[in-house]
């Protein structure tokens, strides 16, 4: 895996959580 992808996926995968955090902070406990 590049770095480029890498940092594609951790992008991806904040975009994805920050919404996440916001409806139901209580799943974002679980996750970290």
């Amino acid at each position: 895996m590049t770095h480029l992808a890498f940092r594609r996926d951790i992008a991806a995968h904040l975009l994805r959580a920050r919404p996440l955090q916001i409806l139901r902070p209580k799943r974002d406990d679980i996750c970290t």
